[in-house]
């Protein structure tokens, strides 16, 4: 079996759950009625790399400029009009005020940047929140839109919130909404104080959004991965439970799920996720599908990837993106120069670059 037979297999075994469900579904039920998911067990093999590194050197390095001297995260990639666009967060030590850098590319590899830069700096903008991050990008009727995530301190752990920015070309002028787009759920909630990274889909029936949701301000929270839909990508709903919860006692994800990346194939959704057993240790990636971008199976050879997976020179995995463009997937990975502490962002001590891993494509 090789990697682009996976996508069909998974389409089968959904297919045939979703035809039994319905068939003992009682006729009279409402089609809107959402249910508590259920989760499937994660099978733990030894992982099997399905992405293979573009290149074994960065595809995108920190610049010389402070604004991201130390650190790049890949934000948000998307491909339009002939060419990638990165939207990159970049900052000099942390805690930060991080900027949004904005770079072009004709291959997903060789990136140029844009001028002027950044495009968007929480130094200079007004928003409820110490700093921001972009986290996925749109482009629709020659608007751009960015999501990016609030903190509200500088550090991890800290309430955040969504917000949207928008411009009429990728390089600006970028306007930032004065409110936000999702806010914590309150008390007694899954994601109490903290709604982060926000991966944004827009489909035929309207637009779904896939976020972290957290239910405490301490490192150590249980974080899961929500969803939201929005007829108008402005004005949000959230499905109460959450859409990828934690993972079957004793396995690589049980403890938390967070940072969702979400891509639509012609096959159905793909969902790249990170999980760790607890702060201070290597954070995992996994994957999971679903047919219909609510209802999601993870893949049965999670995690697909832990810090020593491909051998190569590579501290410590941080933020990623994914994209899928003509039957390939781009994995935009930051990995960590210089190991700087238990977690990347819990102190100042840490240099990023940004790698590519590649999954199917002829």
């Amino acid at each position: 079996m090789n990697a682009r037979t996976i996508p069909f297999l998974f389409i089968f075994i959904l297919a045939s759950y979703l035809l039994f469900a319905c068939q003992l579904a009682a006729p009279d039920e409402p089609s809107s009625t959402v249910s508590p998911p259920t989760s499937t067990p994660t099978l733990t093999p030894e992982p099997g790399p399905l992405f293979t590194p573009a290149q074994t050197e960065p595809i995108f390095r920190r610049g010389t400029q402070p604004w991201f001297a130390d650190v790049v995260e890949p934000g948000a990639v998307i491909f339009q009009d002939g060419q990638f666009h990165l939207f990159f967060n970049g900052f000099e030590g942390w805690p930060a005020k991080v900027a949004i850098g904005y770079a072009t590319s004709p291959d997903g590899i060789t990136w140029t940047l844009a001028a002027p830069n950044p495009i968007l700096d929480s130094a200079t903008e007004t928003f409820d929140g110490y700093t921001f991050f972009a986290s996925s990008a749109l482009v629709e009727n020659d608007i751009w839109t960015l999501y990016l995530y609030t903190l509200a301190e500088g550090r991890d752990g800290a309430p955040g919130q969504i917000y949207r920015a928008t411009a009429p070309t990728p390089a600006g002028d970028w306007t930032l909404d004065p409110t936000p787009l999702l806010t914590p759920g309150g008390e007694g909630t899954w994601d109490a104080v903290r709604v982060t990274d926000p991966s944004v889909i827009h489909t035929p029936d309207g637009y779904l959004m896939y976020y972290t949701g957290a239910d405490t301000d301490r490192l150590q929270a249980i974080r899961m991965i929500g969803l939201a839909t929005s007829p108008d990508g402005i004005t949000w709903t959230k499905h109460p439970y959450p859409a990828l919860p934690l993972g079957e006692k004793g396995t690589w994800d049980a403890p938390r799920v967070f940072q969702p990346h979400v891509v639509q194939t012609p096959d159905g959704f793909w969902m790249l996720y990170k999980a760790n057993i607890k702060v201070g240790q290597s954070e995992a990636f996994g994957l999971a599908y679903s047919h219909d971008g609510v209802a999601w199976e993870r893949y049965a050879g999670n995690p697909i990837m832990v810090d020593k997976t491909y051998g190569l020179d590579w501290l410590r995995k941080g933020y990623a993106e994914l994209l899928f463009h003509e039957g390939k997937f781009y994995l935009y990975l930051e990995v960590l120069e210089r190991e700087g502490g238990p977690y990347a962002h819990g102190n100042t001590d840490y240099l990023s670059n940004i790698v590519l891993l590649e999954w199917g494509g002829e």
